[in-house]
């Protein structure tokens, strides 16, 4: 009597929710990009292209919690980059050489191809502190109420 074999389908039901989940979220992003490291032990060092330039990093990662420092260069110049991830969630710290400072938060996803990890991430996030912008002025105190 013949046996039937069964074939594994590589398909999954879950992979293309994921799919749209993540294009979902990065459609919100004010940044994305295409990130490429190599992984050295803990260590990973990495390349990225993205819509605000060219970056490279080194980067500490255990079980999922990770942190980064890195380069960037784009049309706003250079800068230096500060990160902390866990999980798909990561977060930054942007210093460009006139000093500005920026703060992010992202979302982001990754898998092993070869020996090396490919990524893709979005972020979303606003300038913290500008030297060349002045201050805003204090607010004067509300007037107190007048008795009867």
């Amino acid at each position: 009597m013949a046996r039937m074999q069964h074939r594994r389908s590589h398909f999954h039901p879950s992979r293309p929710l994921i799919l749209i989940a993540l294009a979902l979220a990065l459609a919100g992003c004010s940044s994305a990009g295409l990130n490429v490291s190599i992984p050295i032990g803990p260590v990973s060092i990495g390349v990225g292209l993205g819509t605000g330039g060219v970056s490279g990093s080194v980067g500490v990662g255990v079980g999922g919690v990770g942190g980064s420092v890195g380069v960037s260069a784009g049309s706003g110049g250079v800068s230096g980059n500060v990160g902390a991830n866990v999980g798909p969630v990561n977060a930054g710290v942007n210093v460009n050489a006139s000093g500005q400072a920026s703060g992010s938060v992202g979302v982001g996803a990754n898998v092993g191809v070869g020996g090396a990890t490919v990524g893709v991430s979005g972020t979303a996030g606003g300038v913290l502190n500008d030297p060349k912008k002045p201050a805003a002025p204090a607010r004067a105190p509300a007037p107190e109420p007048m008795a009867p």
